[in-house]
Protein backbone atom coordinates (compact mmCIF):
# COMPACT_ATOMS: atom_id res chain seq x y z
CA UNK A 1 0.00 0.00 0.00
CA UNK A 2 2.81 2.41 1.08
CA UNK A 3 4.82 2.02 -2.17
CA UNK A 4 1.22 2.33 -4.53
CA UNK A 5 0.66 5.34 -2.02
CA UNK A 6 4.52 6.56 -2.74
CA UNK A 7 3.49 5.91 -6.21
CA UNK A 8 0.52 8.09 -6.41
CA UNK A 9 2.34 11.02 -4.46
CA UNK A 10 5.57 11.28 -7.13
CA UNK A 11 2.84 11.25 -10.17
CA UNK A 12 1.08 14.12 -8.69
CA UNK A 13 3.91 15.73 -7.91
CA UNK A 14 4.98 15.50 -11.52
CA UNK A 15 1.41 16.31 -12.84
CA UNK A 16 2.51 19.70 -10.85
CA UNK A 17 5.66 19.82 -12.31
CA UNK A 18 4.29 19.42 -15.67
CA UNK A 19 1.29 21.80 -15.68
CA UNK A 20 4.17 24.32 -14.15
CA UNK A 21 6.06 24.16 -16.92
CA UNK A 22 2.94 24.25 -19.43
CA UNK A 23 1.97 27.31 -17.09
CA UNK A 24 5.26 28.62 -17.78
CA UNK A 25 5.80 28.10 -21.57
CA UNK A 26 2.59 29.34 -22.33
CA UNK A 27 3.46 32.40 -20.54
CA UNK A 28 6.45 33.16 -22.40
CA UNK A 29 4.83 32.39 -25.45
CA UNK A 30 1.94 34.48 -24.48
CA UNK A 31 3.93 37.17 -23.65
CA UNK A 32 6.56 36.89 -27.01
CA UNK A 33 2.81 37.19 -28.74
CA UNK A 34 1.95 40.20 -27.37
CA UNK A 35 5.35 41.57 -27.84
CA UNK A 36 5.10 40.20 -31.22
CA UNK A 37 1.27 41.89 -31.97
CA UNK A 38 2.74 44.99 -30.78
CA UNK A 39 5.59 45.29 -33.03
CA UNK A 40 3.35 44.33 -35.56
CA UNK A 41 0.81 47.01 -34.91
CA UNK A 42 3.69 49.68 -34.26
CA UNK A 43 5.03 48.78 -37.71
CA UNK A 44 1.73 48.99 -39.11
CA UNK A 45 1.28 52.94 -37.85
CA UNK A 46 4.36 53.69 -39.33
CA UNK A 47 3.43 51.70 -42.08
CA UNK A 48 0.22 54.36 -42.13
CA UNK A 49 2.23 57.03 -41.45
CA UNK A 50 4.22 56.64 -44.21
CA UNK A 51 1.99 55.93 -46.40
CA UNK A 52 0.23 59.05 -45.25
CA UNK A 53 2.85 61.14 -45.81
CA UNK A 54 4.06 59.91 -49.26
CA UNK A 55 0.10 60.14 -50.53
CA UNK A 56 0.87 63.81 -48.85
CA UNK A 57 3.85 64.12 -50.50
CA UNK A 58 2.75 62.78 -53.52
CA UNK A 59 -0.70 65.12 -53.83
CA UNK A 60 1.99 68.31 -52.84
CA UNK A 61 4.24 67.48 -55.98
CA UNK A 62 1.48 66.95 -58.20
CA UNK A 63 -0.12 70.43 -56.94
CA UNK A 64 2.99 71.78 -57.52
CA UNK A 65 3.44 69.92 -61.31
CA UNK A 66 0.24 71.31 -62.22
CA UNK A 67 0.64 74.56 -61.22
CA UNK A 68 4.17 74.84 -63.13
CA UNK A 69 2.67 73.29 -66.26
CA UNK A 70 0.06 76.14 -66.01
CA UNK A 71 2.54 78.77 -65.39
CA UNK A 72 4.71 77.34 -68.47
CA UNK A 73 1.11 77.33 -71.10
CA UNK A 74 0.18 80.62 -69.80
CA UNK A 75 4.76 81.77 -70.61
CA UNK A 76 4.00 80.34 -74.04
CA UNK A 77 0.92 81.55 -74.82
CA UNK A 78 2.00 85.04 -73.43
CA UNK A 79 4.89 84.63 -75.64
CA UNK A 80 3.07 83.20 -78.45
CA UNK A 81 0.73 86.82 -77.90
CA UNK A 82 4.02 89.01 -77.88
CA UNK A 83 5.46 86.96 -81.11
CA UNK A 84 1.81 87.37 -82.88
CA UNK A 85 1.40 91.63 -82.19
CA UNK A 86 4.94 92.09 -82.96
CA UNK A 87 4.32 89.89 -86.28
CA UNK A 88 1.24 91.75 -86.82
CA UNK A 89 3.36 95.28 -86.17
CA UNK A 90 6.01 93.94 -88.32
CA UNK A 91 3.69 93.22 -91.07
CA UNK A 92 2.23 96.86 -90.66
CA UNK A 93 5.48 97.90 -90.78
CA UNK A 94 5.53 99.80 -87.35
CA UNK A 95 9.37 101.14 -87.24
CA UNK A 96 9.89 99.39 -83.79
CA UNK A 97 8.42 96.30 -84.75
CA UNK A 98 10.77 96.30 -87.30
CA UNK A 99 13.76 96.63 -85.68
CA UNK A 100 12.50 94.17 -82.96
CA UNK A 101 12.05 91.49 -85.35
CA UNK A 102 15.55 91.71 -86.74
CA UNK A 103 17.19 92.06 -83.37
CA UNK A 104 15.78 88.82 -82.44
CA UNK A 105 16.64 87.12 -85.94
CA UNK A 106 19.98 88.32 -85.65
CA UNK A 107 20.01 87.38 -81.81
CA UNK A 108 18.83 84.13 -82.79
CA UNK A 109 22.37 83.63 -85.12
CA UNK A 110 24.73 81.14 -84.28
CA UNK A 111 28.60 82.99 -83.74
CA UNK A 112 31.74 81.64 -82.33
CA UNK A 113 32.21 82.26 -78.35
CA UNK A 114 34.56 84.33 -78.84
CA UNK A 115 32.01 87.22 -79.99
CA UNK A 116 31.08 89.74 -77.10
CA UNK A 117 27.73 90.06 -75.61
CA UNK A 118 25.32 92.04 -77.06
CA UNK A 119 26.98 93.14 -79.83
CA UNK A 120 24.67 94.34 -82.63
CA UNK A 121 22.93 97.90 -81.62
CA UNK A 122 20.18 98.20 -84.51
CA UNK A 123 18.01 101.30 -85.46
CA UNK A 124 15.67 101.43 -88.20
CA UNK A 125 14.86 105.01 -89.90
CA UNK A 126 11.15 104.43 -91.40
CA UNK A 127 11.21 107.33 -93.67
CA UNK A 128 14.12 106.17 -95.64
CA UNK A 129 13.56 102.46 -95.39
CA UNK A 130 16.99 102.46 -93.53
CA UNK A 131 18.53 99.89 -91.01
CA UNK A 132 21.49 100.78 -89.40
CA UNK A 133 23.55 98.44 -87.66
CA UNK A 134 26.59 99.08 -85.20
CA UNK A 135 28.31 95.68 -84.84
CA UNK A 136 30.76 95.12 -81.80
CA UNK A 137 33.28 92.37 -83.18
CA UNK A 138 35.94 90.91 -80.97
CA UNK A 139 39.26 91.91 -80.15
CA UNK A 140 41.87 91.17 -82.50
CA UNK A 141 43.41 88.56 -79.41
CA UNK A 142 41.10 86.42 -80.64
CA UNK A 143 43.16 85.11 -84.00
CA UNK A 144 45.62 82.59 -82.27
CA UNK A 145 49.77 83.89 -81.90
CA UNK A 146 50.82 80.25 -82.71
CA UNK A 147 50.26 77.74 -85.32
CA UNK A 148 51.27 74.61 -83.56
CA UNK A 149 52.97 73.17 -80.42
CA UNK A 150 55.64 70.24 -80.75
CA UNK A 151 56.82 67.89 -78.04
CA UNK A 152 60.88 67.28 -78.40
CA UNK A 153 61.67 64.31 -77.34
CA UNK A 154 65.33 65.47 -76.91
CA UNK A 155 65.15 67.70 -74.70
CA UNK A 156 61.56 66.92 -73.09
CA UNK A 157 60.14 70.46 -74.03
CA UNK A 158 57.14 71.81 -75.43
CA UNK A 159 57.96 74.04 -78.62
CA UNK A 160 55.45 76.62 -80.54
CA UNK A 161 55.54 78.09 -84.14
CA UNK A 162 54.20 81.47 -84.30
CA UNK A 163 51.76 81.96 -86.85
CA UNK A 164 53.19 84.72 -89.33
CA UNK A 165 51.81 88.60 -88.24
CA UNK A 166 50.69 88.46 -92.56
CA UNK A 167 48.57 85.07 -91.68
CA UNK A 168 47.12 86.87 -88.45
CA UNK A 169 46.39 90.16 -90.19
CA UNK A 170 44.60 88.30 -93.45
CA UNK A 171 42.82 85.86 -90.85
CA UNK A 172 41.68 88.44 -89.00
CA UNK A 173 40.60 90.93 -91.71
CA UNK A 174 38.79 87.86 -93.37
CA UNK A 175 36.80 87.00 -89.97
CA UNK A 176 35.42 90.93 -90.31
CA UNK A 177 34.44 91.39 -93.73
CA UNK A 178 32.47 87.59 -93.15
CA UNK A 179 31.15 88.94 -90.36
CA UNK A 180 29.88 91.75 -92.60
CA UNK A 181 28.84 90.22 -95.19
CA UNK A 182 26.70 87.45 -93.49
CA UNK A 183 25.10 90.15 -91.12
CA UNK A 184 23.60 92.43 -94.26
CA UNK A 185 22.34 88.88 -95.98
CA UNK A 186 20.56 87.77 -92.64
CA UNK A 187 19.17 91.16 -92.15
CA UNK A 188 17.76 91.30 -96.29
CA UNK A 189 16.24 87.42 -95.67
CA UNK A 190 14.48 87.91 -92.26
CA UNK A 191 13.17 90.99 -94.21
CA UNK A 192 10.17 89.10 -95.94
CA UNK A 193 8.05 92.04 -96.05
CA UNK A 194 11.04 94.10 -97.73
CA UNK A 195 10.14 97.15 -95.34
CA UNK A 196 14.22 97.54 -95.27
CA UNK A 197 15.24 99.11 -98.74
CA UNK A 198 19.26 99.57 -97.63
CA UNK A 199 21.35 98.80 -95.13
CA UNK A 200 24.04 101.05 -93.15
CA UNK A 201 26.87 98.78 -91.71
CA UNK A 202 29.52 99.24 -89.15
CA UNK A 203 31.83 96.73 -87.32
CA UNK A 204 33.82 98.11 -84.78
CA UNK A 205 36.26 97.35 -81.27
CA UNK A 206 36.19 99.27 -78.20
CA UNK A 207 39.51 100.28 -77.82
CA UNK A 208 42.34 102.80 -76.48
CA UNK A 209 42.88 106.23 -78.60
CA UNK A 210 46.28 106.26 -78.43
CA UNK A 211 46.37 110.08 -78.25
CA UNK A 212 44.21 110.77 -75.21
CA UNK A 213 44.20 106.83 -73.49
CA UNK A 214 40.81 107.01 -73.28
CA UNK A 215 38.61 104.38 -73.97
CA UNK A 216 36.86 104.79 -77.55
CA UNK A 217 34.83 103.28 -80.06
CA UNK A 218 37.05 102.34 -83.49
CA UNK A 219 35.44 101.35 -86.86
CA UNK A 220 37.29 98.50 -88.53
CA UNK A 221 34.66 98.33 -91.38
CA UNK A 222 31.65 100.35 -92.78
CA UNK A 223 29.06 99.45 -95.46
CA UNK A 224 26.05 101.09 -97.38
CA UNK A 225 24.05 99.29 -99.54
CA UNK A 226 20.07 98.85 -101.09
CA UNK A 227 18.45 95.60 -101.28
CA UNK A 228 18.12 95.59 -105.30
CA UNK A 229 22.72 96.28 -105.68
CA UNK A 230 22.94 93.87 -102.74
CA UNK A 231 20.33 90.86 -104.50
CA UNK A 232 22.44 90.83 -107.38
CA UNK A 233 25.15 89.14 -105.77
CA UNK A 234 25.73 85.18 -105.67
CA UNK A 235 26.49 85.34 -102.42
CA UNK A 236 27.83 81.42 -102.76
CA UNK A 237 30.28 82.28 -104.69
CA UNK A 238 31.69 85.47 -103.64
CA UNK A 239 34.74 86.75 -101.60
CA UNK A 240 33.73 88.70 -98.51
CA UNK A 241 36.00 91.23 -98.79
CA UNK A 242 36.21 91.59 -102.96
CA UNK A 243 32.28 91.82 -101.89
CA UNK A 244 32.64 94.45 -99.61
CA UNK A 245 34.83 96.35 -102.03
CA UNK A 246 32.51 96.53 -105.28
CA UNK A 247 30.03 97.61 -102.56
CA UNK A 248 32.06 100.62 -101.80
CA UNK A 249 33.36 99.19 -98.36
CA UNK A 250 35.79 101.20 -96.75
CA UNK A 251 38.23 98.90 -94.42
CA UNK A 252 40.70 99.10 -91.73
CA UNK A 253 44.33 99.09 -93.59
CA UNK A 254 45.30 96.72 -90.69
CA UNK A 255 42.41 95.50 -88.41
CA UNK A 256 44.80 94.14 -86.52
CA UNK A 257 46.63 96.69 -85.23
CA UNK A 258 43.26 98.28 -85.00
CA UNK A 259 43.65 101.13 -86.97
CA UNK A 260 40.12 102.62 -87.99
CA UNK A 261 38.86 102.25 -91.20
CA UNK A 262 39.06 105.91 -93.36
CA UNK A 263 35.33 106.94 -92.86
CA UNK A 264 35.75 110.67 -92.91
CA UNK A 265 34.40 110.89 -96.75
CA UNK A 266 31.44 108.14 -96.44
CA UNK A 267 30.48 105.15 -97.76
CA UNK A 268 27.38 105.78 -99.75
CA UNK A 269 28.57 107.06 -102.65
CA UNK A 270 31.80 105.14 -103.36
CA UNK A 271 30.99 102.16 -105.39
CA UNK A 272 27.82 103.11 -106.56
Amino acid sequence: MSARFGGAKKHAEEVARLQALHNTIHANWDQQRSALLGEHAHRMAEHEQAEAARKQRLNFDRMKYQSECEQRVAQVEETNRHADEMLDAYDQGHPAAVRDLIEVCLGLSSWPDFMPDDQMEIDYAADDQELMIVHTLPSPDVVPAVREYKYRPTTDEIASTKLPVTERKRLYRGFIASAAARTIAEVFTHDTARHIASISYRGVIEGIDPATGQDTTITLVAVATDRERFSQLELTRVDPEAMLKHLGAVMSKSPLDMRPAPTAGGVRTVGR
